[in-house]
């Protein structure tokens, strides 16, 4: 099951009659209405080794349309239907799939290619209404003597009844950094895409921890970017924040802040038991220390910094100082009516100051700190004892088999920034937990974002599935040496995602790359637009 083949009739200006082929096992030529199909008798096997089967490269100048091509490929289902609807004769296209045997899918922008557009086509009676009802819903044909016979609608449904050995499906996973592209939305992945077409999952700019994590633990071989300390740390970097009180607030106001944090400090016992144990290693309870440690400062934090700055976003004039002397008598009587023996005596002072935060800030903007905060919370808890260095420590030791606890931290993390940093909910985690990866130059870390993306992304598709990557310019922030070495890295970790096939697909306009792509998958272009894509046929 594979990709094989894209036309596109016009894409704005970019793009006009193109048409590229991604597999080795088929040729495929759109030309006077006809689809012509011929399978490929002598093509090169395990070139790529296993896993890989086909490597394609758009290279060109910027503004040729390369990472246009990607997406074309990348959009999600919602994204497809918003960049085609009511503009067909602008955006018309059309990618085609091998399933297996003689049956082909098709994913249409528009029914205009099965009402005529493609003469070899047999809808076998079927009105469009009950095949292509809507924009880009995956149909499957059978080759049968150079026709096209219309069998169904739905890829997933379709397959999923097949007799075949494996329930075997095809997914995307698009890495790219450009999260201001129009054309792809913030939405990881939308549940429902594969009902219609083959899904699709983003993987956009940042790092995601998840992954590098995942990555970092299944390295066999860290020689190409010289990494000597395979661990992560996580601190709490709460102190800093505290200190950082805005230098536009009156002298007066900040005395007053500082003594609520020192009483707050004698109140909530943060000095008796923990800060004559400096940062040293602590010789027991070092989850325990951690976490009393992380609450105590949480909770100084939301109430001194977030919620004294909200009030005095919405109180300015006054600064809102006697508001915050009221909140604050408020809050101690609170602390004062729990019992400090509890168990969860932190956890609901804690609860407390961040439903404050949270409220005050809905008058202004939407916030999640509640959320955020607490989700981060049970997701440290969760960790094993062994991962707590310091009372503001955490060391993942990425030499150790993987951890669900460890992997579901750092999911968890990712997601908060994905809710803060694309959907526009604000929290503040990132200026209270601090991740630091291996040491290594800004071009060493992008690759290793880009190579643990890939990698992971590739083993979590199910086994037997077919893998298509879309990677964006990977070679765009790296040395010249990372560059030349890429594709061979890319592939030793790619073959060991063994019970997968992956198809690649890849923008460059490096000529350190170029050189590791069979000759009739590299599609060049160096005019100012995209007309005129052709593969490179020099050896």
């Amino acid at each position: 099951m594979e990709l094989v083949y894209l036309y596109i009739k016009k894409y704005d200006d970019i793009f006009e009659n193109q048409q590229i082929n991604f597999s080795s096992n088929y040729y495929v030529e759109y030309k006077e209405g006809n689809l012509k199909i011929q399978k490929n008798m002598d093509s090169l096997k395990q070139y790529y080794g296993d896993i890989v089967t086909t490597i394609t490269m758009f290279h060109g100048k910027n503004g040729t349309g390369k990472s246009t091509l990607l997406d074309i490929l990348g959009m999600r289902l919602n994204d497809r239907r918003k960049d085609t609807y009511n503009r067909r004769e602008e955006r018309s296209y059309f990618m085609m799939y091998h399933l297996y045997g003689d049956y082909f899918g098709f994913e249409f922008s528009d029914a205009s290619y099965i009402e005529g557009k493609i003469n070899n086509i047999d809808m076998d009676g079927i009105e469009t209404k009950d095949s292509l009802y809507r924009p880009w819903v995956g149909l499957i044909f059978l080759l049968k003597e150079n026709q096209l016979i219309y069998q169904t609608n739905f890829f997933k449904r379709w397959l999923e009844k097949q007799s075949l050995e494996k329930k075997t499906q095809v997914e995307y996973a698009y890495i790219t950094k450009d999260r201001y592209n129009s054309r792809i939305s913030s939405e990881f992945k939308n549940d429902n895409d594969d009902e219609y077409i083959f899904g699709r999952k983003y993987f956009i700019e940042t790092i995601y921890y998840e992954y590098l994590y995942k990555y970092l633990v299944s390295m066999k071989n860290m020689d190409e970017l010289k990494i000597s300390n395979k661990s992560i740390e996580i601190r709490n970097v709460i102190d800093n924040e505290l200190g950082m009180i805005r230098s536009e607030i009156k002298e007066e106001i900040v005395d007053f802040l500082n003594e609520e944090r020192n009483e707050l400090d004698r109140i909530l016992k943060k000095d008796k038991e923990y800060s004559i144990l400096g940062d040293e290693h602590l010789e027991k309870n070092n989850k325990k220390a951690f976490l009393k440690m992380f609450r105590i400062d949480l909770i100084e934090y939301y109430f001194v910094n977030r919620l004294s700055g909200w009030i005095w976003n919405r109180e300015t004039e006054l600064r809102g100082i006697e508001r915050l002397k009221r909140e604050y008598k408020k809050f101690i009587e609170y602390i004062k009516e729990q019992e400090e023996n509890q168990e969860e005596y932190y956890n609901n002072i804690l609860e407390y100051v961040l439903s404050k935060v949270d409220e005050e800030a809905k008058k202004i903007i939407e916030t999640n700190e509640k959320k955020a905060t607490l989700e981060i919370l049970d997701a440290i808890e969760a960790l094993p004892e062994e991962c707590f260095e310091t009372k503001k420590k955490i060391r993942i030791d990425c030499k150790n088999p993987e951890n669900t606890q460890v992997i579901n931290l750092f999911k968890t993390y990712d997601c908060i920034y994905k809710r803060k940093s694309i959907e526009g909910a604000i929290n503040t985690i990132f200026t209270v937990l601090e991740i630091i990866v291996p040491k290594m130059s800004e071009g060493e870390r992008f690759f290793l974002d880009v190579i643990s993306k890939i990698t992971v992304a590739v083993k979590e598709v199910p086994e037997g599935n077919n893998v298509i990557v879309l990677i964006d310019e990977p070679d765009r922030e790296i040395h010249p040496e990372l560059a030349r070495n890429f594709i061979d890295i890319l592939l030793k970790n790619l073959n060991e995602c063994e019970g997968r096939t992956v198809q690649v697909v890849i923008t460059s306009h490096s000529p350190f790359i170029v050189t590791d792509i069979l000759p009739d998958k590299h599609v060049c272009n160096s005019e100012s637009k995209g007309f005129g894509w052709k593969k490179n046929n020099k050896t």
